[in-house]
């Protein structure tokens, strides 16, 4: 087998005039959090904490009872994480949707995210980027983490306090769209310049 000689490559890169504002400097307000964080406990969305499972499991054996732990049944207002709300919003049933800030923290997830939730869009549901929305409310609910939050219901006071606390995300035109072509040589074409 031969060595084959290797061609320089041309990497292309579009700087894309789409760029979303998603206000999460705006949005840095632990009075939303907790706000939102009674609203969900109220309607059932805070999970019960078990502190030791054996214990509880040779307490059940013992009673000769069911076997199953009770769960209260959540009411239908909201739903959590990221794959259930994109699955809804899919689906046109979503009303306001709430995503943690570290999700868009990377630009090209951002510009993905942007797209998928339709910001660019004047007849969409309205979108929030929260700071530190997972950890506080993760732990308030006893949730491992909680990346986005979908409300399938309109609460008026809650939608209130929402518009009147938060900034929504929405999208900034820039005047062009660039591509930008740069030749990246191969290795033994660097060694040959120096």
């Amino acid at each position: 087998m031969g060595k084959e000689k290797k061609c320089n490559r041309i990497k292309i890169s579009l700087n894309s005039s789409l760029k979303f504002r998603w206000n999460e400097e705006y949005n840095e307000n632990p009075e939303i959090l907790d706000i939102l964080g009674e609203y969900l406990e109220n309607n059932g969305f805070k999970k019960n904490k078990i502190v030791n499972k054996n214990k509880l499991e040779k307490e059940t054996l013992s009673n000769n009872e069911s076997f199953s732990i009770p769960y209260h049944i959540r009411s239908l207002k909201a739903v959590f994480g990221l794959k259930q709300v994109l699955k809804l919003l899919n689906e046109n049933k979503l009303n306001c949707i709430l995503l943690d800030s570290s999700l868009v923290s990377h630009p090209a997830i951002s510009t993905v995210f942007g797209i998928k939730l339709n910001l660019p869009s004047k007849d969409r549901c309205p979108v929030y980027c929260i700071p530190n929305l997972s950890n506080s409310l993760s732990k308030k609910l006893n949730y491992s983490s909680i990346s986005a939050i979908g409300f399938l219901t309109q609460d008026e006071e809650l939608f209130s306090k929402l518009k009147s606390v938060l900034k929504e995300s929405g999208i900034k035109i820039n005047s062009k769209t660039e591509v930008i072509t740069k030749e990246v040589k191969s290795k033994k074409e660097r060694k040959k310049v120096f």
